[in-house]
């Protein structure tokens, strides 16, 4: 569980610029604006006192062995 959650930690640090960029800029955000929050969400995503629940869906797959010939 504690892979998941890093996982998922890396994955939501990377994508909180690019869902924030372009409504915020619609609300007349100016670039940096935008910037300055998102790296105000990366710090506060890194934070270990808050904790969110999302639905995460993880799987693996092993391929099949060869059956007799």
């Amino acid at each position: 569980m504690r892979l998941c959650g890093m996982y998922m930690q890396t994955i939501l640090s990377i994508l909180i610029g690019a869902l924030a960029a372009k409504p915020l800029r619609m609300l007349g955000w100016s670039n940096a604006e935008v910037e300055v929050f998102a790296a105000k969400a990366r710090n506060d995503l890194k934070d270990n006192n808050r904790h969110a629940y999302i639905n995460y869906l993880f799987w693996s797959a092993q391929k099949p062995e060869d059956g007799p010939e």
